[in-house]
């Protein structure tokens, strides 16, 4: 984990481990970082008493401990829980606090399946690849009602996820599902990119002519991938080369939804 602020309080002599990412945290300000960088990760292994004596241990935080665990015990919620922790370090200032509790308190009245979306989002942001794909694969299954493109765009990253994970069949599959739902030319873009990484040239060429596509389109998909390729530090066929390909496909969450 890179980007949080260097500690003023410490290193723990016992980490706190985070579940979600599978990242050991040792610091409370690395604490801090996770928690306002990723609101979508926050779930009830953080909000629970095992964090509250981890402070309390390591860091001897008596006074706000007391604060979290009262909104614990009430069943508040997550922003009174993390609130006392945040102000009481001066981690963010009160205009950021109070953003990000607000930012808290609408996820909460979300669709679960929005939840898992922007979860999903958040661990494949940090390469979980693996628990991105769950979280997507149940946020399908609670997905109706949320319509079409919301449905595309869970298949869309999922196949993102697995493309990393070099699970080539299974995110061809997806990129195919999300085409099928929205039969737009970014999902069969998307689709034929994966094929020409993935499968026989003949194969890429087959479904790009079922598919109606221009010589454009193909030309631009075998020049992308072709000049990944010739990148020294991208071997064909590597991680790295799927990674510079696909990494921009990911569709966040639309910026209107107030996340």
């Amino acid at each position: 984990m890179v980007g949080y602020r260097l500690s003023e309080t410490g290193t723990a002599q016992r980490p706190f481990r985070i579940e979600s990412i599978s990242k050991n945290i040792w610091t409370i300000e690395e604490l801090c970082w996770f928690l306002t960088t990723h609101p979508a990760l926050i779930d009830d292994r953080l909000i629970s008493l095992d964090l509250t004596r981890w402070l309390t241990s390591e860091f001897g935080l008596l006074q706000t401990v007391l604060k979290m665990e009262k909104a614990y015990k009430a069943d508040a919620g997550m922003s009174d829980f993390l609130s006392p922790l945040l102000a009481d370090l001066d981690y963010l200032t009160p205009q950021e606090l109070r953003r990000f509790t607000m930012k808290l308190d609408r996820m909460s009245k979300v669709p679960v399946a929005i939840r898992l979306r922007l979860k999903g989002d958040a661990l494949l942001e940090n390469h979980c690849f693996g628990q991105a794909i769950a979280a997507y694969r149940e946020a399908l299954a609670l997905s109706y009602g949320q319509g079409k493109q919301f449905e595309a765009d869970l298949h869309h990253n999922s196949g993102t996820a697995s493309m990393q994970l070099l699970e080539y069949e299974e995110a061809c599959e997806s990129f195919a599902k999300a085409l099928r739902l929205t039969g737009s030319e970014e999902d069969k873009e998307t689709y034929l990119t994966a094929l020409y990484l993935a499968k026989p040239y003949k194969r890429f060429r087959e479904d790009a002519l079922a598919l109606h596509a221009g010589e454009n389109i193909l030309r631009e998909i075998e020049e992308r991938v072709r000049e990944v390729r010739t990148m020294p530090a991208a071997p064909a066929g590597s991680r790295e080369e799927l990674s510079g390909t696909l990494d921009s496909l990911c569709r966040a969450y639309p910026t209107e939804a107030g996340f």
